[in-house]
């Protein structure tokens, strides 16, 4: 739906990959939802051998109910919220290790079980 969620380079060589998943659901209200990428830097996830698809952590920022005329308001609101709570925790100079052992450890979902 937007398309001017710019990927973010943190210090510690993290990067933010934004997709906007939102969509209308009912007459004029929309449901936000934004995915965020948590990307490994490249050289530490190619030399720790993780699989492609593997080398990153998702979470979903998501609001039900937003008229269109407050769209882009409520949109900012999510991600500056997200920012503001977790990049401190984020741009740590240890995150990136802390994520590569907690992808590490992930076991893969049966297929089943998948969204």
């Amino acid at each position: 739906m937007n398309s001017d969620l710019k990927p973010m380079v943190l210090g510690n060589g993290l990067t933010l990959r934004f997709d906007d998943q939102s969509n209308r659901y009912f007459g004029d209200f929309h449901r936000i939802c934004i995915c965020v990428q948590i990307c490994l830097p490249e050289q530490v996830a190619l030399s720790a051998g993780l699989a492609g698809g593997k080398d990153f952590l998702e979470r979903k920022l998501e609001k039900m109910g937003v008229p269109s005329e407050s769209l882009e308001k409520e949109r900012k609101i999510l991600l500056d919220a997200f920012l503001a709570t977790g990049l401190t925790y984020l741009e740590k100079k240890d995150f990136p290790q802390q994520l590569l052992l907690k992808l590490q450890k992930e076991k893969s979902r049966p297929v089943f079980l998948r969204n």
